[in-house]
């Protein structure tokens, strides 16, 4: 099973000094789920190399990261960015000989997605909680 990571909103409230403030959340839940990859979606693939990615999280999510999703040219993005993370993730899937993999995505902003279901969205101004590592516990079960 493969899990795209968002930060922001996700591993913490959106626009706060302090990060990484809910990861802990996400750490219980790894414990319980030893099939799970992380792939990163974040957008802060854009600036910071994976190598720097995975010191700011805990030992436990870095030890996870198998990668970070393809970054489009804005050109590629004409006319319309919708959706443009669940294409993020589905050409890293597609790369990574991966195209057939259970996969869900964390999260805040539900309009970088089409398929719904395919992305577990967290209230930005408070970031996971534990009704949505419920969720993805709920999902796991069922894929």
């Amino acid at each position: 099973m493969i899990l795209f990571l968002d930060f922001d909103g996700v591993l913490h409230p959106l626009n706060k000094a302090e990060k990484f403030t809910r990861a802990h959340l996400l750490d219980t839940f790894l414990a319980e789920q030893c099939d799970v990859e992380i792939v990163l979606s974040t957008s802060w693939r854009q600036i910071f190399p994976l190598a720097v990615l995975r010191s700011k999280l805990t030992a436990t999510i870095a030890e996870r990261v198998i990668g970070a999703t393809p970054i489009f040219p804005r050109a590629a993005l004409e006319p319309a960015p919708a959706a443009v993370r669940e294409r993020e993730c589905r050409m890293w899937l597609d790369t990574n000989g991966r195209t057939d993999a259970a996969w869900i995505a964390l999260d805040d902003e539900p309009t970088l997605f089409a398929t719904r279901e395919r992305v577990i969205v967290c209230d930005s101004r408070v970031g996971l909680t534990p009704e949505s590592i419920e969720a993805l516990q709920q999902h796991f079960r069922t894929s």
